[in-house]
């Protein structure tokens, strides 16, 4: 088994692209149409994320306190530089950039729908 993609349902489509693209940094990869429905992937040579509009008959994700998407995560070579093109690009950070273990760094943002998204820079990586 390997990785493919994950889904977000957006409450604002538009929001939800901007924020993966232009904060982010990922790419509008591709728009594929099935049943009049477009769906949007961005991502880059590691990362895709199918992004829909959500509609309220849908079915949701369950809203439990502790069920349904924690969060996403990605490494990034240089956690510092890219916490300050986040804050540059307006995200908005609910732990800044933090040392607990000894190989690694990690900072928490959320997207526009509250997803948390975790960047993560392993120190001290040989390979």
């Amino acid at each position: 088994m390997k990785w493919d993609h994950c889904g977000i349902r957006a409450g604002d489509l538009e929001r939800s692209l901007r924020f993966y693209t232009d904060v982010l940094g990922l790419e509008l990869l591709e728009v594929v149409t099935v049943l009049d429905q477009p769906f949007y992937f961005v991502g880059n040579d590691t990362v895709r994320i199918e992004i829909e509009q959500a509609n309220p008959a849908q079915i949701a994700a369950a809203t439990g306190p502790q069920a349904g998407l924690y969060h996403l995560a990605f490494e990034v070579d240089d956690l510092e530089g890219a916490a300050d093109r986040l804050r540059d690009a307006g995200a908005q950070f609910l732990l800044p950039p933090s040392q607990f273990r000894e190989d690694r760094k990690i900072a928490f943002i959320l997207d526009p729908d509250g997803v948390f998204i975790q960047l993560i820079q392993y120190l001290n990586r040989t390979s």
